[in-house]
């Protein structure tokens, strides 16, 4: 809720939205070139990054609980003139699903292999996080139980 100050006094809600939302976008645009800075890019391009992964990523955010991160996935998929996809029920996001948290390293290992402003990328050189959330994956695989079709011959 919006907590009442001076400013309310002798603004107009125009002026207290407009100025919310102009500051809001300040803050967005620092996010994104921190990110950037550290190597991260490709929301744009859908060949590199999915609607299902900013919908997977958008989801997570919200229950991380920071607002930057929520609105500047929703404006990735926003620019890409798409909707928020429902996940949940296609083995995207299911927090108890051990499935799913290996296909999550996997996926974030492949995007990251394939962003083109990555070092390692330009360079054709192993990236040695996307190494590490692969062998993450597999040992989470290894110590998965086997489905009870695959436990006799």
């Amino acid at each position: 809720m919006w907590k009442k100050s001076v400013m309310d006094n002798y603004c107009s809600d125009k002026v207290i939205d407009e100025t919310g939302i102009d500051n809001f976008a300040i803050v967005m645009k620092e996010k994104m070139a921190t990110a950037r800075e550290k190597g991260r890019s490709g929301w744009h391009d859908k060949n590199l990054c999915s609607n299902e992964y900013l919908s997977q990523l958008l989801r997570e955010h919200v229950e991380k609980g920071d607002p930057i991160d929520v609105a500047n996935l929703c404006m990735m998929l926003e620019m890409r003139n798409e909707r928020i996809k429902d996940v949940r029920h296609e083995g995207f996001v299911r927090h108890e699903d051990e499935t799913d948290i290996v296909f999550r390293l996997r996926k974030r290992a492949e995007i990251r292999r394939q962003i083109p402003t990555r070092k390692s990328v330009q360079e054709n050189k192993p990236d040695r996080i996307a190494d590490l959330l692969e062998e993450a994956a597999d040992e989470i695989e290894k110590w998965r139980p086997v489905p009870l079709e695959k436990k006799c011959c």
